[in-house]
């Protein structure tokens, strides 16, 4: 686990997550409304953070009242993408919250598209995080291109990670984030059934629990029609830890009802984080192998051989082999 730093985080950090509704639009000041209610909402809650769901602007496209190719669909998105991190700066900044403003899509000058989360800051600061591990659903619908890069972003709540979608099924990339001192991780997302929805929630969970964080999750309900990946939206917003004593015994802070439109509410403790720096279960070679740890806890079951007690003589059984480690790649199998 990395070393991070947990002194500057507040005594308590208050995340609202929204169980955002996929509806028709008349106008772009309909969408400006939308997500200041939530925001507005969000801020008489007394929240930190707000988090929104991937790909929750495709929503602008249901301006045009027909369908779209891939092409206009992504010139329409790349007109408001100025207006739209001008309107989250302009909330973060006034309400007094930051907010995770869930994905965009966004087409850079190279042509690519990538799926990118906008972060907007309460002092004003703009980041921005592109998903990395790209389903091929939408390779396919919107020709999304992985992002290089996963770093951990400063707030004036401490330091916190952005895992996207199926970026959080990457243990990888949850260490590289916790590494760099996040203690709280948010994942947009975006799924169409319950089952996808459940590989997002258990990968979650499990990050928690790997990387003693908090990790909030936030998706679409509702459904836009004649929009690439929106004919269904399955979510049920949760914010999660690991499971252990000093947790939720079962690493749930929060939960929302399923596709239903609201916000779920939960106050993390971060003096929790500083008192886990010292896990329960230590290695196994921490306990009578030698004083530096091996590199395979499989090399360490060689040094600590076992023999069968009923022929105490007999040789003892090899030690498995180390299973080949595999580079994750995107399911669609393009890096771009």
């Amino acid at each position: 686990m990395g070393g991070a730093n947990l002194s500057h985080f507040p005594e308590n950090v208050r995340v609202a997550s929204v169980q955002y509704r996929q509806q028709p639009l008349s106008t772009f000041e309909d969408f400006s409304n939308q997500l200041g209610h939530w925001v507005v909402t969000a801020a008489e809650q007394q929240a930190d953070f707000i988090v929104l769901p991937e790909l929750f602007t495709l929503q602008l496209l249901t301006l045009q009242h027909r369908k779209l190719t891939v092409g206009e669909a992504l010139a329409i998105l790349h007109h408001y993408t100025f207006k739209i991190e001008k309107s989250l700066r302009r909330l973060a900044t006034q309400h007094r919250v930051n907010i995770i403003g869930g994905t965009h899509l966004i087409s850079r000058p190279n042509g690519q598209v990538e799926n990118v989360c906008l972060v907007a800051l309460r002092d004003g600061s703009l980041h921005r995080q592109s998903k990395i591990q790209i389903p091929q659903h939408e390779s396919q619908a919107w020709s999304t291109c992985s992002g290089n890069f996963a770093h951990a972003i400063e707030t004036d709540c401490g330091t916190v990670g952005i895992l996207i979608g199926q970026d959080v099924e990457s243990p990888e990339l949850a260490r590289r984030l916790a590494n760099q001192g996040a203690r709280v991780f948010f994942t947009p997302f975006s799924t169409a059934l319950r089952t996808q929805y459940l590989r997002i929630r258990q990968a979650a969970q499990a990050r928690a629990m790997e990387n003693e964080v908090y990790v909030a999750l936030c998706g679409n309900v509702g459904h836009l029609q004649g929009v690439a990946g929106m004919g269904s939206q399955y979510a049920q917003n949760a914010i999660l830890s690991a499971c252990d004593f000093t947790y939720s015994h079962e690493g749930i802070l929060s939960e929302g009802t399923a596709n239903s439109e609201m916000l779920v509410v939960a106050d993390l403790q971060p003096d929790k984080l500083r008192e886990r720096q010292t896990p329960d279960v230590r290695p196994a070679w921490s306990l009578d192998f030698a004083t530096s740890a091996p590199a395979s806890i499989f090399t360490a079951r060689s040094q600590h051989r076992r023999t069968n007690s009923s022929h105490p003589h007999a040789p003892p059984a090899p030690a498995p082999a180390a299973p080949a480690y595999i580079a994750p790649v995107s399911a669609s199998g393009r890096s771009c």
